[in-house]
């Protein structure tokens, strides 16, 4: 617990690029996040977890707290450990494995504390937990977290009667590409009839009027229905779009059709952005809808969503908007840059700008929007990393954050996969990258 950021922690080997001197490369500025993640790894026995800030309900309202980390992958453990896991593959520092490995079991401890209703959920449930389990039984060589990832989802029958969240973030949309994927690995399991089920809810839950298909919060009945990838009509889209790429069923691409044409009917061309519609009533005094450009909400997300859904459907119309939001997330990234107070979490900063363009690059064999993400790399290395401030996360004011969507593991995850794009995005998350996971060598 005591060891310096400048060097590994557990094993005495100078970190690259500590301290002043030459910019450490991609893979070196993830490596010293790691190492800093071991350091302050908090142990009890063969467990470990963290304490640090993070985003909680409070009274009714969102505020920022100083806890220790649940399980889940936004802002738990499993997250840490799925950057740990994939760094140990890149680096082999054993200190990686350790730590990973002793995040997963502190996981493991805390599951029957989650709440039913979100236990589907890829960010705040098991799904995301049993891909974590998967990914890291490849990258640590552990098959005993293979088995732990197909115990962890078939938990997930017992949920079907209290499917009460439909949503990327908190609900079974996010379930959905995960079980796409354990059925390439398990086909004898049955994950494709638990996908249907989630589908069917989905499908079910949708409110239609004049072509259009959108859900409500259970949380704010009486609010609009929200547009976004995170928690709105993009994110439940493209999971209704991953099904019925492998099942055909019709009534999943008609309801993700009338999802797109909703969120279509939002988009603002002056904005170049689609609406933030939380807190915004349907009925009482009217309230103008915010413009946030993140993951969560606005065209980052958003346009994540539409280079899949092209791939998907071959959909001028899909096209069309994905080239907007890569506009209009290349604008802000620009403006960003030039700021001292830019945050670089996945979900709402820097970094899920430059997921986007990383995604923008591949799929659109276009070599300008990857430069944009290496710029934001070596924007934050510059900055804060070469300078040893802690990076800015997306808890309110800022501070050092742990946890993958939010704070540090997701940076360190963002610099890893500027090193080696075959990493797997966190922000979209493929069957194929579930179903496939890579080899060693």
């Amino acid at each position: 617990m005591s060891e310096s950021a400048g060097t590994i922690a557990g094993g005495g080997r100078p970190l690259p690029g500590a301290g002043s001197g030459p910019e450490p490369s991609f893979l070196e500025a993830a490596e010293r996040i790691g190492a800093r993640l071991a350091r302050d790894a908090v142990w009890a026995g063969r467990r470990c977890t963290w304490i640090g800030a993070t985003m909680d309900v409070v009274r009714g309202n969102w505020a920022n707290v100083e806890r220790t980390l649940g399980p889940d992958l936004y802002g738990g453990t499993s997250g840490v450990a799925l950057f740990l896991a994939n760094l140990y593959k890149h680096t082999g520092e054993e200190i990686f494995r350790t730590t990973a490995e002793g995040a997963l079991r502190q996981t493991a401890a805390r599951l029957d504390g989650m709440p039913a209703a979100i236990l589907p959920s890829y960010y705040s449930g098991l799904s995301g937990i049993a891909h974590v389990c998967l990914a890291a039984a490849d990258a640590l060589e552990r098959e005993n977290l293979r088995r732990q990832a197909f115990d962890l989802l078939r938990r997930l029958r017992a949920t079907e009667g209290t499917l009460e969240h439909v949503d990327l973030l908190g609900g079974v949309a996010g379930a959905i590409p995960v079980l796409i994927g354990a059925e390439a690995l398990d086909p004898e399991g049955g994950w494709m009839e638990l996908a249907a089920v989630y589908g069917d809810r989905i499908v079910d839950a949708a409110e239609r009027r004049d072509g259009m298909a959108s859900w409500g919060d259970p949380g704010q009945p009486g609010n609009r229905h929200l547009m976004g990838f995170a928690h709105g009509a993009s994110g439940i889209a493209w999971a209704l779009l991953e099904l019925h790429a492998v099942t055909g069923t019709e009534r999943y691409l008609e309801t993700a059709q009338e999802a797109l044409v909703y969120e279509r009917s939002g988009f603002n061309a002056q904005e170049g952005n689609w609406p933030d519609l939380r807190e915004t009533p349907v009925d009482g005094e009217p309230r103008e809808p915010g413009w946030m450009m993140a993951w969560c909400h606005g065209a980052p997300g958003i346009g994540l969503a539409r280079l899949r859904a092209q791939r998907l459907l071959d959909d001028p119309a899909c096209r069309e908007e994905a080239l907007a939001a890569i506009r209009s997330t290349t604008q802000a990234a620009e403006q960003a840059l030039d700021s001292p107070y830019s945050n670089y979490s996945l979900c709402h900063g820097l970094g899920s700008y430059g997921e986007l363009l990383l995604l923008a690059a591949d799929e659109l064999g276009d070599a300008r929007p990857r430069e944009l993400a290496e710029r934001i790399g070596r924007h934050g290395i510059d900055a804060f990393e070469r300078e040893r401030i802690p990076w800015p996360g997306g808890t309110t004011g800022g501070g050092d954050a742990p946890g993958l969507l939010l704070g540090n593991a997701g940076i360190g995850h963002f610099l890893l996969r500027l090193a080696d794009p075959s990493v797997p995005s966190v922000l979209l998350v493929t069957p194929e990258a579930v179903g496939a996971p890579s080899r060693r060598g």
